[in-house]
């Protein structure tokens, strides 16, 4: 996980929701969160200076299908998460909460602060919410806000409005310690998001926007109606079989459809700055002909693969930097032939 950039272009990843992940060792993360200071009483919003510390355990759950024909097709790692118990051993990860029908945002620690020479923070995985992150790249502000207790026409506008309460309880949990402390300077702000923030400027700042579901829209609809070559393999000294492709009809209904996509942030702290990495996947059929061919050009034969529903691959569709920087790198199936 050093080079995370590419590990988000390498793995699908999946943390599940993490105020209802078995934590190892007994209890749950929102029995540890409790202990750690957040009230999980009445407030949709809350906040906290300090991130709590955890264990997270990466395990390969679904191994990539099909990679004799795909191959984009990707392992899917699934991240457990666990109170941290103290032994420091593996990567410092930090937790950054989340709660269905809540907002809650942390304040991850410098380095100066915790000592440690690399570290990590993660959340769980989106596919409606709103993950946010601004102010210094030292020690930012970073939340996921949902609005699942709306109704799904208020949602626009409650997104909106709960992630400004963040932004006024982290200047007032500021202020308390530090009278007349004003949010520190940085970078653009940026949401990794469904429900966007349209005004073109809030008090705080502009937003950099990236939609996940728009992403893996784009995504797709670059490979929608192509045919391509999927892969290659050698049959004989002269003969080869290699794989034509397509996307389904049905697959290409689903993503394309008014359906949310699913998306996944992991932050790292290198050389003392924060960085926020996105991933956006999705399980994709295509239509498969298998064609055999003697020496480079002379097909042999043609044969179907594919069932009515098509060959499955859990497939990366776009990963890149979100913060500070921005980057998008899109599926694109001709980098695999």
């Amino acid at each position: 996980m050093h080079d995370i950039e590419e590990y988000m272009r390498t793995y699908i990843t999946l943390c599940n929701s993490a105020d209802s992940n078995l934590a190892h060792g007994g209890g749950t993360v929102v029995q540890y969160l409790q202990g750690a200071g957040f009230n999980y009483g009445n407030r949709h919003t809350e906040v906290m200076l300090t991130a709590p510390l955890v264990h997270a355990y990466f395990n390969v759950d679904l191994p990539a299908r099909n990679t004799d024909i795909f191959g984009f097709s990707r392992d899917r790692v699934k991240v457990e998460i666990g109170p941290d118990d103290g032994s420091n051993t593996g990567v410092p990860m930090y937790l950054i909460p989340y709660r269905e029908g809540n907002a809650r945002g942390v304040k991850l620690p410098s380095q100066a602060q915790d000592g440690f020479a690399e570290a990590f923070a993660i959340t769980a995985a989106q596919d409606g919410c709103t993950f946010e992150v601004f102010g210094s790249a030292a020690s930012p502000y970073c939340s996921h806000s949902n609005c699942k207790d709306q109704a799904s026409h208020l949602r626009q506008g409650k997104m909106k409005a709960r992630v400004d309460k963040l932004h006024a309880r982290f200047l007032a949990a500021e202020q308390a310690v530090n009278v007349g402390f004003a949010m520190p300077a940085g970078p653009t702000r940026a949401q990794f998001q469904n429900y966007s923030d349209d005004r073109v400027a809030p008090p705080d700042g502009p937003i950099r926007q990236v939609n996940y579901t728009d992403g893996a829209k784009m995504g797709v609809r670059a490979i929608s109606d192509q045919v391509v070559k999927g892969k290659r393999v050698e049959t004989g000294v002269f003969s080869h079989r290699r794989y034509h492709i397509k996307l389904t009809d049905q697959s290409k209904h689903d993503v394309l459809g008014p359906q949310v996509g699913a998306g996944q942030v992991i932050a790292r702290r290198r050389q003392g700055v924060w960085s926020f990495y996105y991933q956006e996947h999705a399980a994709l059929y295509f239509d498969v002909v298998a064609v055999d061919k003697v020496g480079p050009k002379v097909e042999r034969k043609r044969t179907t693969v594919s069932s009515q529903a098509g060959k499955g691959a859990d497939v990366i569709l776009c990963s890149g930097r979100l913060w500070p920087t921005h980057t998008a790198n899109y599926l694109d199936l001709d980098d695999y032939n």
